[in-house]
């Protein structure tokens, strides 16, 4: 009982306001405004005016959801066929199965988003790295550095790349095989490795470990 009123009295109320017939046309049965009538709780302290504004305002809430399952949404199949079950679900009273429909899908776009970040991570990798080989070609130890920073920072946003652990493995790469190799430009990559650490400093501690 909401307001000294049960469920039907409240949708009895909305037929006599010519409101139900609508709502009916549009493809909310009258049982389902019933359903959303009894989601109405004594303890929400309505009045009845009240009670008739909350209970017009599922309503319509309901009635969008329905069309919006029939008119689709132009964001592909996976989409249309959510909001077209929840439109479903809303019209045979299953509100809660709709709203697990919902999380699900949710859970289903955040496993279909990782697989994308993951395989735009293994294309960037995978440019960087020839990136890298072409700047050493060019023999152009900073565009080097530069891509190296990316790398390293591929899947994070780390506000100083040069300051990462696996930078620092580049920087020791790059100078062990200068060292053992005798490859100048190696040496000339590691040198700006250490510049670019330097560069990206906070204290003297930091400089310190740069050089």
């Amino acid at each position: 009982m909401v307001a000294g009123l049960s469920a039907e009295d409240l949708v009895a109320e909305l037929d006599r306001r010519g409101l139900l017939q609508s709502a009916e046309l549009a493809g909310l049965q009258r049982h389902i405004v019933i359903a959303l009538a009894e989601r109405l709780k004594p303890d929400d302290d309505l009045d009845f005016e009240q009670a008739i504004v909350e209970l017009k305002r599922a309503v319509k809430i309901a009635l969008d959801v329905i069309a919006r399952g029939a008119q689709g949404s132009n964001e592909g199949a996976f989409v249309d066929a959510v909001l077209a079950q929840v439109a479903e679900k809303t019209r045979n009273e299953d509100l809660d199965g709709a709203a697990q429909t919902l999380e699900t899908a949710l859970i289903e776009l955040d496993r279909q988003e990782a697989e994308q970040r993951e395989a735009t991570i293994r294309k960037r990798t995978i440019f960087l790295e020839a990136a890298i080989k072409q700047h050493t070609l060019r023999r152009d130890a900073v565009a080097v550095v530069s891509q190296l920073e990316r790398l390293v920072d591929i899947d994070r946003s780390a506000d100083r790349p040069a300051w990462l652990p696996q930078f620092r493995e580049q920087y020791q790469k790059y100078l062990q095989d200068g060292q053992a190799q005798g490859i100048s430009f190696s040496l000339l990559v590691a040198i700006e490795c250490s510049r670019r650490m330097g560069a990206t400093a906070r204290d003297s501690d930091e400089r310190g470990n740069a050089d």
